[in-house]
């Protein structure tokens, strides 16, 4: 029966077990040294920096991880400049009043990574030592202080940043544009309220404008003040304790005047034209409307419950997207290393929710309340636990996402450790009770710890794919050079972070309509005037942005000039940067084909190019790299120009030694503004991605108003000067493919690939598509002073090969179109032998494209200074084979 007994009641064998293990000397001695002063004074420094190391592992953590995050980044953005702040629009459901400052200071530090991450855990460490101060206020014995805290450091590591991996939205505090610093200002206002002797009093006063500052920064805060003071009031009359209803009446006329003072605080704001505050027509609570009917009011109640114990780090299904998704979800995190956290994190909770309850139900007098019930820790406890009954009855009954908004109920955590400080302040903890604590929280913080890692790189490689994608974004718009980013909001603002914070943004609501809030007038230009890239996601928007179609975008704004490829491939691409180097273009026609998405968006054939019908002969180069044919062909390339030739110019490689696409893209555009100086054209440039028959993908640019004249990019690596390649594309180069040390070799695009007959192949079929009456390539002439690049000599080789080929499949005999090779570097031992004018015309078409290319000389006299370029410009040598 004894045992029987003890089995029932596990604390009384705990305590058994304690008092036999007191028997031993050495016991009785470390029990003096716990229960003594020394010992709990180390224990709440041990307590607290246990508490604010884990803080700052997992605010870092969480602060990494909202980088991605638009409403992370977009506020700061509003900082930017003057003129930017008095055309910003904030929302007035959430503006982030308090923080501007912490806007503004981020602005200070240049919109940096590590700003961002600095600001944010300023504010979760500020966030989490005020929240200690007040706890430290109503209960000042530090054992229980050193336990509370230890139980919050373990709750708190368990809540993730993220709703789910890849969800965009907060869950936990570490995000500046978050609520954090807004619920301790909430607990100030209480306790002024509570503090206030009389309505005309400097405390209520205090009070009400803490309220109206906090209520302009975000109305939630109004909704659940008035909600938990109507809640408060009918509860007291209903049990009429006279005590409590004056409070709660006081409390009514706090909100109201709250909600006033910051209607007129905003109206002030946008009075005054500082900046703008704008309002949202909601039918409903909040941001959202009301829910309909009880299924959805009862999957809000659901939810709620789920929302609580994802805030008390007691969820293991937190990352559940659908209701079907929750059994799943729990065993497989219940099967990993934070099952421990999670078991005693549910405990922390239910013991929580008992002891609130139990507080709630002795102030309706169910159980008589003791003396001095209404000091100011018990009231401002009691205010806050109607507070968050109305903020749990909000959540229920308005219509939302509840799997991924259990930050609406974050009031609920400040609640629990409140009362469980004032609900503690008389209580004593033995030795036995401390000793099991600090070993269950131990283990919960160490399981935690490793749980909030792991948790931490699931989302980060989810997350990862955005990054990377604003990383391709960023590299295309210092390509190509336009002066605003078009799309969905929650895009095109991360992607600002990729350009080093300079790139112009006009965030959209719709496919075509600009975000009404969280903007700037100074980020909606015209364009019509303005060169623009639209941002075109194909796979589907993680938030409530609409599937925007290339028709709708084509119908809107026109073809574009050029697109580049962020994400899948050209076969089926899932995102895609669409250019407009003029602004709108509607006057610009769709071509016949029969892919879905029409170019230059999706690849078309060769036959479907866009061709003149040359009377005059048709000249091709082929040529290694993008300044090649400027360097060594011209003047013969500008005398055909202006002779009005067709001509055809095939880059092998993306000339990009080495670097990233952000290079050998500008390099691209260098090109079509060396023709089009040497046309003499300010014409734009419409690019087209072509299948070629063997399956690989290349680009062809021709001026809008001149299909005579064809730049094809094949994307192939560079070689680097011995052919030995670079380590961003494995080293592989034309060399190695000619020489057979490489079977295959892959454009830097990652889009196609081939063997040597392939390439061969490719380029037969460019021939018979421009039919050329002369080819022109690079000779495989060198020199030991002066070496020729492996690319130039390998180019040579693969045109003469592609050559014979065409003609033996379109005349079936020896018979090839005349060819010419033209000298590379070692062209710089020859004597100068171009004059003007065609030297000029020459140096101007180099020019005009060096302004692409930050590998050469951008001005004549530096070029003079470099003898290298200086010797290129003024000759031009054929083989004399």
């Amino acid at each position: 029966m004894t045992i029987t007994r003890f089995l029932q009641n596990p604390s009384r064998l705990t305590g058994l077990l304690y008092r036999k293990w007191l028997a031993t000397t050495s016991a009785k001695q470390l029990h003096i040294h716990i229960t003594g002063q020394k010992f709990a004074r180390a224990y709440l420094v041990i307590s607290l920096i246990v508490l604010f190391g884990t803080t700052l592992f997992w605010g870092l953590l969480g602060a990494r991880l909202q980088q991605s995050n638009a409403d992370q980044l977009v506020s700061a953005y509003l900082f930017q400049d003057g003129r930017t702040f008095h055309g910003a629009v904030f929302p007035d459901q959430h503006s982030f009043l308090i923080k501007w400052p912490l806007f503004f200071i981020v602005k200070l530090f240049g919109y940096s990574s590590a700003s961002f991450i600095g600001v944010t855990l300023v504010i979760v460490l500020l966030t989490i030592g005020m929240l200690v101060f007040l706890l430290s206020r109503i209960n000042r014995q530090p054992v229980i202080l050193g336990t509370i805290c230890l139980a919050l450091a373990s709750v708190l590591l368990l809540i993730p940043a993220q709703p789910y991996p890849g969800g965009l939205l907060p869950v936990n505090m570490a995000m500046s544009t978050t609520r954090n610093l807004e619920y301790i200002l909430y607990i100030v206002s209480l306790y002024y309220l509570v503090k206030a002797p009389r309505l005309k009093s400097k405390q209520f006063y205090t009070a009400v404008g803490l309220l109206s500052l906090l209520i302009a920064s975000d109305k939630l805060f109004l909704y659940m003040s008035l909600g938990g003071a109507v809640l408060a009031l009918v509860s007291y009359a209903s049990y009429k304790n006279g005590q409590f209803l004056n409070l709660s009446r006081r409390w009514f006329i706090a909100a109201i005047g709250g909600g006033l003072g910051a209607t007129a605080l905003i109206k002030l704001i946008n009075y005054t034209h500082l900046t703008h505050i704008g309002t949202q027509a909601v039918a409903g609570l909040g941001p959202f409307g009301l829910a309909h009917g009880l299924k959805a009011i009862g999957l809000g109640g659901i939810y709620a419950v789920t929302g609580l114990l994802t805030n008390f780090g007691a969820n293991p299904a937190y990352d559940s997207i659908t209701i079907q998704q929750i059994p799943h979800k729990i065993i497989d995190n219940m099967n990993s290393a934070a099952r421990p956290a999670y078991v005693i994190n549910l405990c922390i909770f239910l013991f929580g929710l008992v002891i609130c309850s139990k507080f709630l139900l002795e102030s309706l007098r169910f159980i008589k309340p003791k003396k001095n019930v209404l000091d100011r820790d018990t009231s401002v406890a009691i205010l806050l636990l109607w507070t968050t009954l109305s903020a749990i009855g909000l959540f229920v009954v308005t219509d939302h996402y509840y799997l991924v908004d259990g930050r609406y109920i974050t009031i609920a955590l400040f609640t629990m450790f409140v009362v469980l400080a004032t609900r503690a302040r008389r209580k004593q903890m033995p030795a036995e009770l401390l000793l099991g604590s600090v070993l269950l929280l131990g283990i919960s913080i160490v399981s935690g710890s490793l749980a909030a890692v792991n948790t931490y790189k699931t989302q980060k490689r989810a997350v990862a794919t955005i990054d990377h994608r604003n990383e391709i974004i960023g590299q295309a718009i210092t390509s190509h050079r336009v002066n605003v980013l078009v799309g969905d909001y929650w895009r095109v603002i991360p992607a600002k972070s990729a350009t080093s914070n300079k790139q112009t943004v006009l965030p959209l609501a719709q496919c075509f309509s600009p975000r009404k809030d969280l903007t700037s007038t100074e980020w909606q230009p015209d364009l019509r005037k303005r060169s623009f890239a639209y941002l075109l996601t194909l796979d589907g928007s993680l938030t409530g942005y609409p599937h925007c179609t290339f028709q709708q975008i084509a119908a809107a704004y026109g073809l574009p000039n050029s697109s580049a490829l962020i994400a899948g491939t050209l076969s089926n691409p899932k995102e895609l940067l669409l250019f407009y180097y003029h602004g709108i273009n509607r006057n610009s026609t769709m071509l016949s084909g029969k892919s879905q998405l029409s170019p230059p968006v999706l690849p078309i054939s060769l036959a479907d190019l866009p061709r003149a019908n040359c009377r005059a002969p048709s000249i091709m180069h082929v040529v290694a790299h993008q300044d090649d044919d400027l360097l060594f062909m011209n003047p013969d390339l500008l005398h055909d120009i202006k002779a009005g030739h067709c001509i055809s110019s095939v880059y092998l490689t993306a000339g990009d030694a080495g670097a990233g696409s952000h290079y050998w893209l500008s390099r691209e555009q260098g090109s079509e503004a060396a023709y089009s100086q040497m046309l003499g054209s300010s014409a734009v440039w419409v690019q087209h991605i072509v299948r070629l028959p063997g399956g690989q993908f290349i680009t062809v640019a021709n001026p809008s108003d001149n299909n005579a004249i064809s730049l094809i990019f094949m994307h192939l690596p560079d070689g680097n000067l011995r052919g030995e390649g670079f380590g961003i594309s494995n080293y592989e180069s034309l060399a190695s493919l000619e020489t057979g040390k490489m079977s295959r070799i892959e454009t830097v695009d990652h889009q196609s690939t081939y063997d040597s007959d392939q390439l061969i192949a490719g380029l037969t079929n460019l021939v018979h598509t421009y039919k050329p009456a002369e080819i022109r390539t690079l000779s495989n002439y060198s020199d030991v002073l002066y070496p020729d690049h492996s690319d130039h000599i390998t180019t040579g080789h693969f045109a003469g090969q592609a050559n014979k080929q065409y003609a033996a499949e379109e005349y079936g005999s020896n018979f090839t179109v005349p060819i010419k090779f033209y000298i590379g570097y070692p062209v710089h031992q020859f004597a100068p032998n171009v004059s003007e004018p065609d030297l000029l015309a020459k140096e101007n078409a180099f020019l005009a494209y060096s302004a692409f290319d930050g590998g050469v000389c951008r001005s004549l006299k530096q070029c003079q200074k470099t003898s290298t370029y200086g010797n290129y410009l003024d000759r031009q040598y054929r083989n004399p084979d």
